[in-house]
């Protein structure tokens, strides 16, 4: 973002984003008729058309001066539409930026094994179909200038071809057997990997070990958490 990249960020419904709040601007789209009661001088509100056919008027409104935070998910009760909505969402964001390459842009995608869970981990069937396009869509994002970041607490949930795709993998503390493949033989040692310190693993096989975390990601838990209550109106 300090770089100048547009920032996208799909949050999964916990509302991790909220620790942002003091140090930037964030710009939160929420579905017409859904309210988020969460009050901070550094946020403001903006309603979309949550309907599948109105996604790529949604991206007009993105902006860069800002952390963009997609609030979908948290309001919207039904699996399979969730899912249908996002697979439209990548097959736009694709074309648009076919479009609109500049500026770049990063799509920060919070517990991406939702999208694109790894095998026997589909609970609708539109997810292998979400799955397929967004490996697909993966290899042709750099021409677009479409950068796709993800997080997921298991690396073995997410789906094995889209995991393949990421040229950087952060590693963070985690149990033995959650470990990458290009990691195996480090498993143990990533169970022990203390809490303010990760792994950078590039695409070659590098990794660069104990690389100090920043204080503020130790715990995401933002303040004055008692007053965020997510409703519908």
């Amino acid at each position: 973002w300090k770089g100048g990249d547009l920032c996208v960020i799909r949050d999964d419904s916990n509302l991790e984003f909220l620790s942002f709040a003091d140090l930037l601007p964030l710009k939160i789209f929420v579905p017409t008729g859904c309210k988020l009661h969460y009050d901070h001088p550094n946020i403001t509100y903006v309603e979309f058309d949550p309907s599948i056919e109105a996604i790529p008027a949604l991206f007009d409104h993105f902006e860069q001066s800002s952390f963009n935070i997609l609030l979908f998910d948290l309001f919207c009760i039904d699996h399979e539409l969730m899912v249908k909505w996002w697979v439209q969402f990548f097959k736009d964001i694709n074309r648009y930026k076919q479009i609109y390459p500049m500026p770049s842009w990063k799509l920060i995608i919070d517990e991406i094994n939702d999208i694109c869970p790894g095998a026997n981990r589909t609970f609708v069937k539109s997810q292998r179909t979400l799955s397929s396009n967004v490996y697909y869509n993966m290899k042709k994002y750099r021409k677009v200038r479409l950068g796709l970041v993800g997080s997921t607490h298991n690396w073995n949930d997410l789906h094995k071809a889209v995991r393949n795709q990421f040229n950087y993998i952060i590693l963070k503390n985690m149990r033995a057997e959650m470990a990458p493949e290009r990691m195996w033989s480090y498993r143990y040692k990533l169970e022990k990997l203390p809490v303010n310190k990760v792994w950078i693993l590039d695409e070659s096989s590098r990794f660069q070990m104990d690389v100090k975390w920043t204080l503020k990601s130790l715990d995401h838990r933002a303040g004055n958490q008692d007053r965020v209550h997510p409703s519908k109106q």
